[in-house]
């Protein structure tokens, strides 16, 4: 998962998504925190990049909602994938 744009330019950080729903998620980010109120791109594995618009962000962590919401398909998808079982 890549998280990115800062004042308008790309600027992708590392992250994990540790919760994840249609409406949102919530993420362990490197520093740079990303600002309360910025839209970044929040990339899948396998998806294009999804805006989701920055609720919380302090220390390493973030809450962010998407923009519009993710299908519930794609939510299905990314947990079921998430999950080294399922990959068999």
């Amino acid at each position: 998962m890549g998280i990115g744009e800062r004042g308008g330019e790309a600027c992708w950080l590392p992250g994990r998504v540790t919760e994840l729903s249609c409406e949102g998620c919530s993420l362990v980010i490197a520093p740079p925190e990303m600002p309360v109120g910025e839209t970044a791109r929040i990339m899948f594995p396998g998806f294009g990049a999804h805006a989701a618009r920055i609720l919380r962000a302090e220390e390493g962590q973030a809450n962010a909602v998407f923009e519009p919401p993710l299908h519930p398909a794609i939510v299905d998808y990314i947990l079921r994938m998430s999950d080294p079982a399922a990959r068999g």
